[in-house]
Formats: C-alpha cells, sequence, structure tokens
C-alpha cells in the first residue's frame, strides 16, 4: 500500500521587519590611541636654551623582571640643537634617608642609574636634577619628581625629603653599615683587605659643603698598636650633596703609608671641611666617629680615647 508524503515549502521574503543597525562613525571605528606612559615626560622645563627632552624615570632589571632596588633614568639634552654635555643624578626616601647616586654612566651621560644599596628596595618617591657641564663648572639646569609611577616636571613638594637630625655640634654623619644583599660576596662594616682599610658605609650631610672639599683622620688600633691616615675623601663627591642627602660606598678604602696591623680593632675618625687651596690635612670639623671592627659607629670620640703614636 502506497502513503502519500506532503512536502510544505515555505518562502522567505527578503524584507525583514527588525529595523536596520545604524551605522558606526568613523571615529568609533579608528584604533585608540594608547595613553602616554606615567614615568615618561616628553620635556622637562631647562634653562634656555638647554633643552632635556624623552625623560624616561623606568625600573632597572633583567630577563627576570625589575629589581627592587633599582631604577634608571634616560634623557636627551640638547643645546641650540647640538648634543649638550648633561649629567643626571637621583635621590629617593629610602630607609629613612635621602639617599642619593652620585655617579653617572661613564660610557653614556644621558643616562643615569639609581641602586638602593646598602638597602633592599628603592621606594616610591625620588627625585631627579640635571647638571650641565660646561668649562669645568657645573650647575643645576633642571629637575623632575617621581611619585608612586608618575612622573612630573620640577622639584618634588617641600617635605617630601626631610632633613636628619644631628646631635648639637655635628654636621656631617658616617655610619658604617654592612654590605647589600645583592653582593655576591659580603663586605664587612670595615675591614684590613691588602694592607688597606676598607669601610662600607652612609655619609650624611646636614648642609653643603660649598667650596669646600672633605678630609679625613683616622686613627686606628690593632695588634696593640696604633696607627694613623689622613687624606681628602674622593671615593664620594662630597661636594655634589645637597642639604640633608645620603650617599652610600663600599670603596671606602684608605691607604696607609706603612700599615703595622692585620687586622683592626677599633679606629676614630674625624671629617673635616677643608678649603680647596689647602696644603695640609686641615679644617674645620664636621663630625667624629668611633668605629668598632664589628657593628655601626657611633658619634663621638672613642671612648676610652684612642692613646699613642
Amino acid at each position: 500500500m502506497w502513503r502519500a508524503s506532503i512536502i510544505v515549502l515555505v518562502g522567505c521574503s527578503g524584507k525583514s521587519d527588525a529595523p536596520a543597525p545604524t551605522p558606526s562613525p568613523a571615529s568609533a571605528l579608528a584604533p585608540k590611541p594608547n595613553a602616554a606612559p606615567k614615568n615618561k615626560l616628553a620635556s622637562v622645563t631647562a634653562t634656555a636654551p638647554l633643552e632635556i627632552h624623552d625623560v624616561g624615570f623606568l625600573p632597572l632589571g633583567d630577563m627576570k623582571g625589575p629589581y627592587p632596588y633599582a631604577y634608571s633614568v634616560d634623557f636627551t639634552a640638547t643645546r641650540d640643537r647640538a648634543k649638550a654635555e648633561v649629567e643626571a643624578h637621583v635621590r629617593c626616601r629610602v630607609g629613612g634617608l635621602n639617599l642619593v647616586s652620585l655617579a653617572p654612566n661613564a660610557s653614556d651621560h644621558e643616562s643615569a642609574s639609581f641602586y638602593a644599596d646598602p638597602f633592599d628596595d628603592a621606594g616610591k618617591t625620588c627625585e631627579v636634577r640635571f647638571y650641565e657641564l660646561a668649562n669645568d663648572r657645573e650647575s643645576i639646569v633642571a629637575r623632575a619628581c617621581y611619585r608612586d609611577g608618575t612622573l612630573a616636571d620640577g622639584a618634588c613638594p617641600a617635605g617630601v625629603f626631610p632633613p636628619p637630625v644631628f646631635p648639637a655640634g655635628q654636621k656631617i654623619d658616617f655610619r658604617t653599615v654592612a654590605s647589600p644583599k645583592r653582593f655576591d660576596a659580603p663586605i664587612p662594616p670595615i675591614a684590613m683587605t691588602d694592607g688597606n682599610i676598607q669601610m662600607s658605609a652612609i655619609i650624611t650631610v646636614g648642609e653643603p659643603l660649598g667650596e669646600h672639599v672633605a678630609a679625613y683622620k683616622l686613627r686606628c688600633e690593632g695588634d696593640n698598636k696604633v696607627f694613623s691616615v689622613a687624606d681628602t675623601i674622593e671615593f664620594v663627591p662630597v661636594w655634589r650633596m645637597e642639604a640633608g642627602e645620603s650617599a652610600y660606598a663600599w670603596e671606602f678604602i684608605l691607604h696607609p703609608k706603612d700599615p703595622p696591623v692585620t687586622k683592626i680593632d677599633r679606629c676614630e675618625l674625624e671629617i673635616l671641611a677643608m678649603s680647596r687651596t689647602a696644603k695640609t690635612i686641615s679644617g674645620a670639623s664636621l663630625g667624629r666617629f668611633c668605629i668598632p671592627a664589628s657593628g655601626a659607629s657611633t658619634p663621638g670620640a672613642c671612648t676610652p680615647a684612642i692613646t699613642g703614636k
């Protein structure tokens, strides 16, 4: 028996009752420009006709990521469209100090690095000051302020870098500390190394030295002997430090003419503000410190006194 199958064909009209979509304006279809990075500036206000532009304040790091203890500053400086000789110094609020890095990259004046040594974190508040070098003189020509990831033109607001408080009569501070953890081999606060005295320390100035240079007189005892050494401080450019700034160095290497000892028990250090024209190590005392063989230095003369030749 045959069964009939009925197939119903339904036709579709080309028209639709739904409203046609509204065309998007061309501006909505265009890609949105990327926002300018907060840690970069097209330029900073500088002493005319000097121009400083393409300024970036970036974290230093490696393939594994950024270091928490370091920053890098990059910029371009020109005068009358020719390259100008400008350096950048960076100070950051770290460990309760206004820690400053004063050494530019030797091969390139248009970059600088900041390491928070001896601390492990570089903090979030920093200021960059730009120096122009001309006719054996240097002058500050611009500043920029970095706070919480944002770089702004000009100096940081007042109060961001509070000055230290020194005991009466003390104008400089010298604190021996352990070397940074990032160092492969630790450096003790003070030790005899290859006949030289090496110290890992933070130096802090209460006020700028101006036209003076920093000098030191060091008197040490060890192996039941006493010896002295005096010279100008060259390992940290103290004359570049502004009021209340601190600088760390592990290169505090002092060179006695004839070191009579193989180890140090303690030393007494006096720092002086010496005239640039002085012929001998002399000048107004800025501070005196007692440095034990281990541990941090303390302000004031050693007790009992270090006596002997």
